[in-house]
């Protein structure tokens, strides 16, 4: 299969199964009885390590930078401080696109398949700026994008997280360069959004890009550095899956009860020695590309996290948002049990929602954000574009008018949906 193909059908072709539940008593057991059945074969992982380390030093490579993707940098959230495919070319021809965190899931997503394209095939894609520079673009990237939006892989509909064992954005070892935020601001910053307005054109099409001058004795550090991030992000060796925020519940070290495993360290240390184990001299040509701080020779002992896992869903007591308390909701599970929240609690309910949240979820994004459904809670009209029914048959009255309901919900959904009723005092 050619790699468009199968990144036009990545998830079509998945053999990633859903999140079943599942306990562990300790990280061995956790190791054991969930990370390494997850992990990519070995055969995979091998395959793509051939691939980016010969992509690596084509002189006309691309790389990715994973930076300016999200609102963080700029709390104004203007669309037009958002960069995701947007290129930069250098006057050393060094150039890459930025990207957000989902970029790396068609690399796992491909290695847990245990798909492998042709060397070629790949480079191709890659200078040719056809492979996808993520899944959740704006149409203000969009128009100056030169990388563009591809398919999801739908990882995380099944109730997974892509965890890390060398982080991608932090603790480098290049010069006086620790951060990839660091390393913007020297080399790849910001900048404007028009700056992108130039076009050039080749046997592709046109696309837009940024210029962006580099000096000669900046060379090589900057080329190590995007050697070592791109690694980092796009490499499967560094990658395992664990259970998403909210589908799990495990004890720290503290004693304390989190919702959140991926970003634990004492397991990403466990994983990392386990991986070293599993790929041994491959893992330390990848650690002398990458250029981390430290090598971690600290070993991570067994220790007891008492982990619960599934679809189903683990609530916090309080909000991210809110510091109101969270009221306890009757639990319920698969898609019988949210598709009787929904009847039960949540249509009865959005007569108690004020007129701006109603207005909200009638937007296709903030229904996505809020609840991970794939269609506006609201509508007119109850069919999509297809024909098919997307909504309950008997519509609600709200405010004088009648909307018609999403009925189109899965058990992964149930999390959200319950911290959004508390928070409404809703059930």
């Amino acid at each position: 299969m050619k790699l468009q193909e199968k990144l036009n059908n990545i998830s079509k072709t998945s053999k990633l199964s859903l999140l079943k539940d599942g306990r562990s008593v300790d990280l061995d057991e956790f190791w054991t009885t969930f990370i390494e059945p997850f992990l990519p074969p070995k055969k995979a992982v091998e395959g793509w390590h051939k691939i980016l380390k010969k992509y690596i030093n084509e002189k006309n490579a691309i790389f990715s930078i994973r930076k300016f993707g999200s609102y963080r940098d700029n709390k104004t959230k203007d669309r037009k401080t958002l960069r995701r495919g947007f290129l930069n070319l250098t006057n050393l021809g060094i150039n890459a696109f930025f990207i957000d965190n989902f970029f790396t899931s068609y690399f796992f997503s491909m290695a847990y398949d245990g798909y492998v394209p042709d060397y070629n095939d790949f480079k191709e894609m890659m200078l040719s700026r056809k492979f996808p520079c993520g899944y959740i673009v704006t149409k203000t990237e969009t128009a100056l994008a030169a990388f563009h939006k591809g398919k999801d892989p739908r990882i995380q509909y099944k109730g997974y997280k892509i965890a890390h064992i060398h982080d991608a954005g932090r603790d480098f070892n290049i010069s006086n360069i620790k951060t990839v935020g660091d390393f913007c601001k020297l080399f790849f910053p910001l900048g404007e959004y028009d700056d992108w307005k130039a076009i050039k054109k080749d046997k592709n099409g046109p696309y837009h890009y940024r210029n962006l001058s580099i000096k000669k004795d900046d060379q090589k550090l900057v080329k190590q550095f995007l050697v070592a991030h791109f690694l980092r992000t796009v490499h499967p060796i560094n990658y395992f899956l664990v259970p998403k925020q909210f589908c799990i519940s495990f004890v720290n070290d503290k004693g304390e009860t989190k919702y959140e495993i991926g970003e634990y360290e004492p397991l990403i240390k466990y994983v990392r020695q386990k991986i070293k184990q599993r790929y041994g001299a491959i893992y330390n040509q990848y650690l002398a590309l990458i250029k981390r701080i430290d090598d971690e020779q600290t070993e991570q002992e067994n220790i007891i996290i008492n982990a619960v896992y599934g679809l189903n869903g683990f609530r916090k007591n309080k909000s991210k948002k809110t510091t109101k308390k969270i009221k306890t909701l009757k639990k319920s599970s698969g898609s019988s049990g949210i598709g009787k929240i929904v009847r039960e609690t949540l249509i009865p309910g959005l007569n108690k929602i004020p007129s701006a949240e109603i207005k909200k979820l009638q937007t296709k994004q903030y229904s996505k954000n809020t609840f991970d459904i794939n269609y506006p809670l609201l509508s007119k009209n109850r069919f999509d574009s297809n024909g098919r029914p997307r909504y309950y048959a008997t519509p609600i009255r709200i405010n004088g008018a009648d909307w018609y309901v999403c009925q189109e919900w899965y058990a992964r959904c149930e999390p959200k949906l319950r911290v959004w009723l508390a928070l409404h005092n809703i059930g």
